[in-house]
């Protein structure tokens, strides 16, 4: 059965340095909350976590095909980054997926985060944004 087709939007491909971008502040910005913040911050690591992987799952999807996801739901980042890049291996995706799921409770529910939680989302990330960064030649 052939693959269905998502809403995108076509970006030109250079520009997925500024998607890159974008992520590894997203990204620097939760590091510094996990590290440095106390209790009662997980919404917004959890926030920023999930933006960053948005930001390099849009970048790669750039650098591949020339476009981006721009279905308001924002799973089918994951589904069209797998159909544009065909060798995202499957701890990297898996842990985007995981991140992604958790994006409506983390931000939208009213519920409490808490901290570790937060901290948990961002090591879910970490196989994908280290492949990412491979990937796209920004290590």
């Amino acid at each position: 059965m052939a693959a269905r087709k998502r809403p995108t939007m076509r970006v030109d491909r250079d520009e997925w340095r500024k998607y890159e971008r974008t992520g590894r502040s997203l990204l620097d910005a939760a590091v510094t909350l996990a590290e440095y913040s106390e209790e009662g911050h997980g919404n917004a690591l959890g926030i920023l976590v999930v933006h960053a992987a948005i930001a390099y799952a849009d970048a790669l999807c750039i650098h591949a095909a020339g476009c981006k996801s721009k279905s308001g739901e924002h799973a089918e980042v994951a589904d069209l980054l797998e159909q544009v890049v065909p060798d995202v291996p499957e701890k990297a995706l898996k842990g985007l997926r995981a991140v992604i799921a958790e994006k409506d409770r983390v931000s939208y529910t009213g519920e409490f985060y808490t901290l570790e939680e937060g901290k948990r989302m961002l090591k879910r990330l970490s196989s994908f944004v280290q492949w990412a960064r491979e990937h796209l030649g920004v290590i």
